[in-house]
């Protein structure tokens, strides 16, 4: 009888510590949750006289062009930038073939006009505080 009492209240302690345990835990993650809130958020950042703007790097090939914007594919994603109306566009030159001394590369200006669907591009974007991209250089690759 005596072991049956202790092991009820062995299970029943148990049970407590567990309930416990969850609850710190619980209030802990909560608690850290609060602590990421107060952080400034991206259109803070975006609108800081100290930044002066974020960029990303978007590769990939055009899917689609419409009016300035370009939806480029990759790894079966696709994204849409919108381009700058004085964006510096730009295609690289292929390089001769079959020789075995490192040739420089050559970049041609173009216009928007110039880039069809297909093109492979690297695109230099920059975030705006509606968090769109903005491109603000492309190259297209041969």
């Amino acid at each position: 009888m005596k072991k049956t009492i202790l092991f009820v209240f062995a299970i029943v302690g148990g049970v407590v510590l567990l309930s416990l345990g969850f609850y710190s835990g619980s209030y802990w993650v909560k608690q850290q949750a609060l602590k990421v809130g107060s952080e400034p958020s991206v259109a803070n950042l975006l609108n800081s006289k100290v930044i002066n703007g974020l960029t990303a790097v978007a590769n990939g090939q055009i899917k689609e062009v419409s009016g300035r914007n370009l939806i480029i594919a990759a790894n079966g994603e696709t994204l849409s930038v919108s381009v700058k109306d004085d964006a510096d566009i730009g295609r690289l030159l292929p390089t001769k073939e079959n020789t075995n001394i490192p040739q420089p590369m050559a970049r041609e200006d173009i216009k928007f006009e110039e880039m069809k669907v297909g093109d492979q591009v690297n695109i230099f974007c920059n975030l705006k505080t509606d968090l769109s991209l903005e491109g603000s250089n492309i190259t297209v690759l041969p």
